[in-house]
């Protein structure tokens, strides 16, 4: 299925705490925010299992940090799963 896109809004809090410690809610988080959209757009299929999409992403930091960041990407993504079916 060439051609079809997605919208993804995301959202979320700054730490710099490690993995473990936001998994045992024990982490820091500072008064600094972010949210986000991100555009996505699939150009290719090879196979059945992969899909090639390009993404744009734009966000905005609040709070302690205070700018806006722009990213793009290229995408390989696995789509088959055993439980699809």
């Amino acid at each position: 299925m060439n051609g079809s896109g997605a919208v993804t809004l995301y959202g979320g809090r700054f730490t710099t705490d490690g993995l473990g410690k936001v998994l045992s809610f024990s982490a820091e988080y500072p008064d600094s925010y972010i949210g986000g959209v991100a555009l996505s757009w699939q150009f290719a299929q090879l196979g059945k299992h992969i899909r090639l999409e390009v993404e744009g992403q734009v966000a905005k930091h609040f709070g302690a940090q205070d700018h806006w960041e722009l990213n793009a990407l290229a995408i390989g993504r696995w789509v088959t799963f055993p439980w699809n079916a």
